[in-house]
């Protein structure tokens, strides 16, 4: 018993001497990180300072660089001269500012030129829910408003909203479902010339009633021109029906060169440079009109 006693005590002193140890490893160790922090200290002081110093020094030359070669030199110039540069022209002396125009009691002032005022608080057409009946009546109010008042809606994207901002039931159903082919945006850029045009032709086909469509394509194409008829009368009648079937462009010609008299057909072969002027169809459906209304009244 006596010896596991030794033992143990014996244990308990080593470790307390290594502890001892160690500790005054540790503090000698410390100690020296101190004594090599306060020698480096110094020298990354000096350090900062020439550093700064190099920095003002490269400024200064930059700044004294730039003022000498703005600074105009005559031996600067005269070496230009020499080695066969040019010198810029002398600048232009500014304008004099111009005279004061006094008006007298004799003369008038010119007349200013006038904006005209668009007219504001326009009714609004009634709302469209999808009846074919109400189609026209409603496209036709719209096309008054914008050209009433052009400067509002000059945009093909504010005809087309505001256009939808009268549509319920059905037609609304239809725009909210094709609205994204219809509104320009940044993605598509679909800002043309002619987009609202277009928007309004898908519309009124999406809309009118094809059975009555239908019916007017075979009226329209079954109309010819009588005899001794006028012109004028007949342009005016196909119009009419055009509003309905809204023949293409090239179906429309074939059948206003068909359904006039033979006599105004010879005339405009014989009075055209073109000898094909009947085979070429004119760039727009309201042109076919003007064409075929212009060749009678030359006769």
């Amino acid at each position: 018993m006596k010896r596991l006693h030794d033992w143990s005590h014996k244990a308990i002193t080593q470790e307390q001497d290594d502890r001892s140890k160690s500790c005054e490893n540790n503090k000698e160790s410390i100690e020296t990180l101190d004594r090599t922090t306060m020698t480096i200290k110094p020298k990354l002081k000096d350090l900062e300072n020439t550093t700064s110093k190099r920095k003002r020094g490269i400024s200064a030359d930059i700044e004294e660089k730039i003022r000498r070669h703005r600074t105009p030199s005559p031996l600067r110039d005269g070496l230009g001269r020499g080695l066969g540069g040019t010198i810029p022209p002398p600048s232009p002396p500014p304008e004099p500012p111009p005279p004061e125009t006094r008006i007298t009691l004799g003369q008038q002032a010119a007349p200013v030129p006038l904006v005209k005022k668009e007219p504001r608080n326009l009714p609004h057409p009634p709302k469209f829910d999808g009846t074919s009946s109400k189609l026209e009546e409603f496209v036709q109010k719209f096309d008054k408003i914008f050209e009433r008042i052009p400067l509002s809606y000059s945009t093909t994207s504010e005809k087309i909203l505001y256009l939808s901002d009268l549509l319920t039931g059905r037609a609304d159903v239809w725009y909210r479902a094709t609205q994204h082919k219809h509104l320009p945006n940044e993605q598509t850029k679909w800002l043309e010339r002619d987009s609202y045009g277009r928007f309004k032709n898908e519309f009124m086909e999406a809309h009118r009633n094809h059975h009555e469509q239908r019916e007017a394509k075979q009226t329209m194409l079954k109309d010819y021109q009588r005899k001794g008829e006028r012109m004028v009368d007949y342009i005016s009648r196909n119009r009419a029906h055009q509003l309905i079937p809204c023949l293409l462009r090239e179906a429309l010609w074939e059948h206003l060169v068909n359904s006039i008299q033979p006599e105004v057909r010879t005339h405009m072969i014989r009075t055209s440079t073109d000898k094909d002027v009947l085979d070429k169809v004119p760039t727009r459906n309201e042109m076919c009109f003007h064409t075929i209304a212009n060749a009678r009244l030359t006769l």
